[in-house]
């Protein structure tokens, strides 16, 4: 009698990793895709020549399950300068790292918006961190991220100027309530690899991982109703039995499936794309950040100076990261748009808004206590499983483990 496949719901960045791993161990897959296309949040469209991410995202090298998934040479990586552009003051501000672009510290130190204080104490965080293993973080007693930068010794203008625009475009939380374990795994994965961009945008990964993939077991469009028992029933009515079922579907659609009536809570964010002839302060590759923190902008990239083939030669693609609420499309691009007139002057009133993305679900929320060892269980029972970053941490490394641990508990039990 042939094998039934195992179904998995959704072929975002968790349930491909999945099924590569049940692939690999001899198991037939099939997966349900409800939208156009794969990957899940981590899309790319491209218009005008123009290749706009969906939401403002990097990817970062030293991700482990990344490293075990993909192929860096074919994702043509293109690094972001090791530091950040601040506005402060009126002004825009260098802070390098002072590893990675020691000749830049003299910038960094006239800027005023750190201390010597502040630079040994940065230090001493990284060292330690470099010596700890993601266990041992995510075992550690956990407090909100604002607390735990204040505790740390950190002066206050450092944190208001620097560390909280950063973390909060990081954990799309302008309030800095995300779990200090979260803290620890970011800070601790930025300083060991780089912070990059595809050459050919985000959508890079979650396309060279169906490539891994047998043609056709990928079946867009084909959203599922229901679930019963190893069958999952499709909006066409049809009803497919499996060996097995896994969800890998977002948070809100994987508790619609199970039944449940508690998703979990999201962080929302706003990426607007700007076609651009001048950008000033853009000789690298770098983050903006709103240090004065007043406006709607919380960061500001220029991609194409990243990767040049975001955007058509001779123009550039902008991106503008908010993350407050607004009314309506139109009041928040007044406010961008005043923002950006304050920041670069009349040579803005020129860009062109290519695109507004609205996010209200971009991230899992991740308020202590929220992250722990052991994760979350990736069983509901002997015939379903569920995976995603909501099973983990928000990132591209928890939705990737988070599909080899539902494959590892699945291929187990059969």
């Amino acid at each position: 009698m042939e094998e039934q496949p195992v179904l998995i719901v959704g072929a975002g960045i968790a349930g491909l990793c999945c099924a590569i791993h049940l692939h690999k161990a001899g198991r037939k897959v099939r997966i349900f895709e409800a939208s156009d296309g794969i990957g899940g949040r981590v899309r790319t469209d491209k218009v005008d020549g123009f290749l706009l991410d969906r939401g403002f995202q990097v990817f970062l090298t030293e991700y482990s399950e990344a490293r075990r998934m993909l192929r860096y040479r074919g994702l043509q990586l293109k690094a972001f300068y090791p530091g950040a552009l601040v506005r402060w003051c009126s002004d825009f501000h260098l802070m390098a790292d002072p590893f990675r672009k020691p000749h830049h510290l003299p910038w960094t130190l006239r800027s005023k918006l750190s201390s010597i204080g502040d630079g040994l104490q940065l230090m001493r965080w990284r060292s330690q961190l470099s010596s700890m293993s993601l266990h041992e973080i995510f075992s550690k007693p956990e407090i909100q991220t604002r607390e735990y930068l204040e505790k740390a010794g950190f002066s206050k203008k450092f944190i208001d100027a620097f560390l909280r625009p950063f973390f909060a475009g990081v954990f799309l939380d302008p309030k800095l309530e995300t779990s200090s374990r979260m803290l620890e795994f970011t800070y601790k994965t930025f300083a060991s690899g780089r912070v990059t961009l595809p050459a050919q945008g985000m959508q890079a990964v979650p396309d060279q991982l169906a490539r891994d993939l047998p043609k056709g077991t990928i079946e867009l469009e084909n959203p599922v109703q229901k679930i019963e028992g190893q069958s999952v029933t499709l909006e066409s009515g049809e009803v497919v039995e499996g060996s097995a079922v896994v969800i890998a579907s977002s948070a809100a659609e994987a508790y619609r499936l199970m039944g449940r009536t508690s998703p979990p809570e999201f962080q929302s964010t706003y990426c607007l794309y700007f076609e651009a002839n001048e950008v000033p302060h853009t000789e690298h590759p770098i983050l903006m950040l709103n240090g004065d923190g007043v406006g709607p902008i919380n960061h500001l990239v220029v991609n194409s100076r990243v990767s040049r083939s975001y955007a058509p030669d001779g123009k550039d693609l902008v991106s503008v990261s908010v993350l407050q609420r607004y009314e309506n499309q139109q009041e928040l691009e007044k406010a961008v748009r005043d923002q950006l007139l304050d920041w670069f002057g009349k040579t803005t009133e020129n860009w062109r808004l290519i695109r507004c993305y609205d996010l209200p679900q971009a991230l899992p929320q991740q308020r202590p206590p929220a992250l722990q060892f052991p994760e979350k269980t990736v069983k509901v029972n002997d015939q379903l499983f569920i995976c995603g970053d909501h099973r983990e941490h928000s990132s591209l490394q928890g939705a990737m483990r988070s599909g080899r641990r539902a494959a590892t508990a699945l291929l187990s039990d059969l």
